[in-house]
């Protein structure tokens, strides 16, 4: 969504440390960053803190949207800058020794353009993000183990009955139907296959 995750701004609305603590971040994206470390930054700011150090990084894309226009102008205004975000494995010795000597590091983003657009859309999407939940359902393959109930960062699934029921607070990260070894969530009609879970 072009930005931190809900339930990463509230923790670091809340959270406290000391000035001298050496704060970095990782931020992974399955496509575009955007300024996701520079709105957390933001943030910390208010509060008299700062990120000495952040990385971009691509992970593993779980989403089962296809790319929709406003997907499209992001990855359009980002150009090159879109395919050049590598993946923690190829980075790790990089980062590593910069966390570990506590080097500043500046925050990447992807560019101004790209970065502007997703701080504009950005809160809108996160509302959106809320109440898309009304697209996930529980099939019959449903074996009542409860497993997305339990690892939902929201609180936002409750079970009734045999069905279950998502309620209107979701961060749509997906790791519901993610976890499921049944294949028993929906999402707009949609399963979340082996093939679709591992895809970049």
């Amino acid at each position: 969504a072009w930005g931190p995750p809900r339930i990463v701004k509230e923790f670091l609305e809340k959270v406290t440390f000391s000035k001298k603590t050496f704060i970095f971040s990782i931020a992974n994206c399955g496509g575009v960053v955007s300024s996701t470390l520079l709105q957390m930054d933001k943030i910390l700011k208010n509060k008299g803190l700062t990120i000495h150090a952040g990385f971009s990084l691509k992970a593993p894309a779980y989403t089962l949207f296809k790319d929709e226009l406003p997907v499209k102008v992001a990855k359009f205004l980002a150009g090159k800058r879109k395919n050049t975000l590598k993946s923690f494995d190829a980075r790790e010795n990089e980062i590593l020794k910069i966390i570990k000597k506590e080097r500043v590091h500046k925050l990447e983003s992807t560019n101004l353009l790209t970065n502007i657009y997703g701080d504009f859309l950005h809160d809108k999407i996160l509302d959106a993000f809320k109440i898309a939940d009304i697209h996930f359902k529980s099939s019959d393959k449903c074996t009542q183990c409860d497993l997305c109930i339990q690892m939902c960062p929201r609180n936002n699934i409750k079970r009734d009955d045999k069905s279950l029921i998502w309620n209107n607070n979701c961060e749509l990260c997906y790791g519901c139907m993610v976890r499921c070894q049944h294949d028993a969530i929906e999402y707009k009609g949609e399963i979340m296959t082996k093939e679709k879970r591992i895809r970049t």
